[in-house]
């Protein structure tokens, strides 16, 4: 297998270009940029225009913004445009359509609040929920919603999608949130592959909560709840961030759709005192989780996790750690072979683009 390019992007204000070279076992840093600072914390590839975005978070009170960059096949990055984002101490969204060139042009800003009655309120977090928390946008199998966990709010923010025919003509609309359970903080969703299931991830409650999708409704898109599971397997109730410092993360789904994993910060449930990666089978029938095991992500504080895109590899970035690490994975089984196969440095890494 040839070399394979991944970014990660750090709270060290640096997007990290790395090679993976699986027949060798290592992983090489080729390039590094500090022109998306502050925080680059997400980024998305557009591989059909060798385009990479980054999602820069501004310190509170301050602007972020999001920036494309045109990538080379070393992985060198230059930088094509910037524009503002919603300020740092705002919540909200901001929508863009971007051109073949790399140019970002500003569609929309809609900002959100909590639900009336939460702020203050004695059950939820008054630390992370003390405003709305935005931490994600997903756009549908369908590509006709676009979906937002709301750590803060304990929503799922929904909004129908209207493209227009030049793009810069595309609209988005707030319809009707999915409620989730107060105090679970939802961080991050994942749909199957077949859109009729989908996964949220609740930080606060470190649990995950599984769905079945159905496009009915005054909405036009509701979700079933089927089961809620502790992100640290069987027998375990919902966190409480009050009094604990845990908190789940990323969740991804393998190419076949049977395994599922999530990371756990700061859960240090491992002997080596190291936070741990869940894996749970997935019954591809009814969308049901089963835990299986916990095993080390090879540092503490594992904010993200990707699987290649063949699902041999996932890659666990751990912040605290400095380390980016690659793991195997048995396609047959799902188990992460604990013994890192390559390992590269990077500053605070926060997010794995494959």
């Amino acid at each position: 297998m040839s070399p394979q390019q991944i970014f990660v992007g750090g709270y060290d204000d640096a997007i990290d270009s790395f090679v993976f070279d699986e027949a060798a076992g290592t992983l090489i840093k080729t390039h590094s940029t500090l022109e998306s600072k502050p925080g680059p914390s997400w980024q998305h590839i557009i591989p059909e225009h060798r385009l990479l975005l980054s999602g820069c978070e501004g310190p509170i009170g301050e602007i972020g913004y999001l920036d494309s960059y045109r990538f080379s096949e070393d992985g060198a990055l230059t930088k094509v445009d910037r524009k503002e984002c919603v300020q740092g101490d705002a919540s909200g969204v901001n929508t863009y359509y971007i051109k073949e060139t790399g140019e970002i042009v500003p569609l929309q800003t809609l900002l959100f609040t909590l639900p009336d009655g939460q702020a203050g309120h004695p059950d939820i977090d008054p630390v992370r929920q003390d405003a709305a928390h935005p931490h994600e946008s997903r756009i549908d199998p369908t590509g006709k919603f676009l979906l937002i966990p709301d750590l803060g709010s304990d929503y799922l923010r929904i909004f129908e999608i209207t493209y227009g025919e030049k793009g810069e003509d595309s609209r988005i609309k707030e319809v009707e949130p999915l409620v989730c359970d107060t105090r679970a903080g939802p961080r991050h969703c994942y749909f199957d592959r077949t859109g009729k299931f989908m996964y949220l991830v609740e930080e606060l409650a470190s649990m995950v909560r599984v769905y079945q999708v159905e496009y009915t409704g005054p909405r036009g898109i509701d979700f079933k709840p089927i089961q809620r599971i502790s992100s640290l397997g069987i027998g375990k109730g919902p966190a409480d961030t009050r009094v604990q410092r845990l908190k789940a993360a990323e969740v991804a789904i393998s190419p076949d759709d049977k395994h599922l994993y999530i990371s756990n910060r700061y859960d240090r449930s491992m002997p080596d005192g190291t936070d741990s990666i869940a894996h749970f089978l997935i019954n591809t029938e009814d969308g049901t989780l089963t835990f299986v095991e916990l095993t080390s992500a090879g540092g503490i504080n594992p904010r993200h996790i990707r699987l290649s895109p063949d699902g041999s590899w996932i890659c666990i970035a751990t912040q605290d750690t400095n380390r980016v690490a690659m793991f195997k994975r048995d396609l047959e089984t799902g188990t992460i072979l604990e013994e890192v196969v390559a390992e590269g440095q990077s500053g605070q890494p926060v997010c794995i683009t494959w």
